[in-house]
């Protein structure tokens, strides 16, 4: 993100409007942690109420929606070392693996296998339409790095911190799987690795 303003400018009467509306976005996240998006007809409505191009409202509010994509990104770096996890689930055709972890000095990179018989292309397309995410815990944030796959296999990369520990007993480890990138459509009840 560039962080120079685009004009040296500011109108400092407007201070404490703009910090009411940090304050009413912070007071939204507290009260949803998945407030949807608002109906087209609302859009269009405060539009035309407060005079407010109904483009810019929809920026806005799909922007809140995808706060995610605005938190900072850590690299992991000072590579420590592999934690074998071996850690998988059986659902239908589909086995679900943790093989191991990366540890280092500021994150840990979680590798998710997925593996289904190539020769059955319905759950390949079914896993096209798919959107995966793993679940340490309220204390630690995961985001999906990188994926890649082929015909009867998916490999997704997931980067954690804090760093987990070194010996995983007693965090549970979720599979959540949606059909948007919103995670407003769960496609299934999450699962815990065993």
């Amino acid at each position: 993100m560039n962080r120079t303003r685009p004009v040296n400018f500011y109108e400092e009467r407007l201070k404490a409007i703009d910090e009411d509306i940090c304050m009413m976005i912070s007071t939204r996240k507290q009260l949803s942690s998945n407030p949807g998006f608002p109906p087209l007809e609302y859009i269009a409505d405060w539009s035309k109420k407060y005079g407010l191009y109904e483009s810019l409202l929809f920026t806005f509010f799909k922007d809140l929606l995808e706060e995610e994509r605005f938190r900072p990104i850590i690299e992991p770096e000072g590579f420590r070392t592999h934690v074998p996890v071996f850690k998988s689930y059986n659902e239908g055709e589909l086995l679900y693996t943790i093989p191991f972890l990366r540890q280092y000095s500021n994150a840990s990179v979680v590798h998710l296998n997925i593996d289904w018989n190539p020769q059955n292309s319905e759950v390949t397309s079914k896993l096209q339409k798919v959107f995966y995410e793993l679940d340490f815990g309220n204390s630690y944030e995961c985001r999906k790095e990188s994926g890649s796959g082929n015909r009867g296999h998916q490999h997704i990369k997931f980067v954690i911190t804090p760093v987990l520990p070194d010996n995983l007993e007693g965090i549970d480890i979720k599979l959540c799987k949606y059909f948007d990138p919103y995670k407003m459509k769960k496609a299934d009840h999450d699962k815990t690795f065993v």
